[in-house]
């Protein structure tokens, strides 16, 4: 079962803060860089040691699921969590450009605003990169 979308995977392998806090584990999804697709997303399956953890993060991206992002920034101050509630209605207002066809779809908000929150980093839909809010 793997539901990424090719987006998703480019807006991942792109977020170098979270590929840097990889702290790869059994359960984890994950792609070869430079090859990343749909097809090719594979789950982590056993219990790493420190020098496989060290080579995963060195050949591979992260491709976090939602729970996880949730995690990373549900953990910070509670004003933090309650603007997520915030980001989600100027998402639908429009005031937080994303493309119709991204709206539904969890795993790419949840990214947005865990880069928004721990990077201060938005995602670029036109140049497919993330950039410092202004």
């Amino acid at each position: 079962m793997n539901d990424f979308l090719p987006e998703y995977l480019e807006m991942c392998e792109k977020a170098t803060e979270l590929q840097d806090a990889w702290q790869s584990d059994k359960g984890d999804y994950y792609c070869e860089k430079g090859s990343c697709t749909a097809d090719s997303v594979f789950q982590i399956t056993e219990i790493l040691t420190k020098e496989e953890i060290a080579d995963y993060k060195q050949k591979n991206i992260w491709i976090p699921y939602e729970n996880q992002l949730y995690e990373m920034w549900q953990s910070q101050p509670y004003f933090l969590r309650e603007a997520y509630n915030y980001f989600e209605q100027n998402i639908e207002k429009g005031i937080i450009y994303v493309p119709a066809l991204f709206k539904n779809d969890i795993k790419i908000i949840h990214l947005m605003y865990a880069m928004r929150i721990l990077c201060g980093k938005r995602w670029d839909f036109d140049n497919k990169e993330w950039v410092h809010y202004k």
